[in-house]
């Protein structure tokens, strides 16, 4: 037995490392191919429930893999102040992924909002602030009750996610 540096622990950190994301890209492509099988008609309807900061990543993170357009429906601007650097490296993500979002807020936001590419605003009454946000992108609905647990339903579901954005549309337009 020789004791070696302990600089060498280094080396095999790194290479745990690399070890582990291989695994976790593995994974995370076999979870994207079941996510793509077709529905049959019984199973075109899908809820959930994501609880707490981990449950809303999950969530934003199925947002940026579904790459289609986001409609927003914004409380307050609760996704920032709840993550900080993370937010700004989605908004970062979804931009080079060329993911349009439109984004409705209270018009209280209107000065502290960042302009982005792919990022369009408009703004409400302050009297119309609710805690609850929607979100909607492809066949998903989210709503987000923000608060010190935040709680999200996640629906996956057309015909309600057109329902929704038609909704939104109605107000956008206004």
């Amino acid at each position: 037995f020789q004791a070696k540096e302990p600089e060498n622990i280094n080396v095999i950190i790194k290479e745990k490392i690399e070890e582990l994301y291989r695994t976790r890209n593995t994974v995370l492509n076999e979870i994207k191919k079941i996510k793509r099988k077709p529905l049959n008609e019984e199973e075109t309807f899908n809820a959930n429930i994501f609880v707490g900061k981990n449950g809303m990543r999950i969530i934003f993170e199925e947002m940026l893999d579904c790459e289609k357009s986001i409609s927003l429906l914004a409380a307050e601007y609760q996704f920032k102040s709840l993550f900080g650097s993370y937010f700004e490296q989605w908004h970062k993500r979804r931009i080079a992924k060329k993911i349009k979002q439109r984004t409705i807020l209270p018009r209280k936001f209107q000065a502290t909002v960042k302009n982005r590419k792919y990022l369009e605003f408009k703004f409400v009454d302050n009297e119309y602030t609710n805690p609850t946000s929607t979100f909607i992108y492809g066949d998903n609905c989210v709503f987000i009750q923000w608060s010190e647990q935040p709680i999200a339903i996640h629906i996956q579901n057309k015909e309600i996610a057109v329902t929704h954005l038609n909704y939104f549309n109605m107000l956008w337009n206004l």
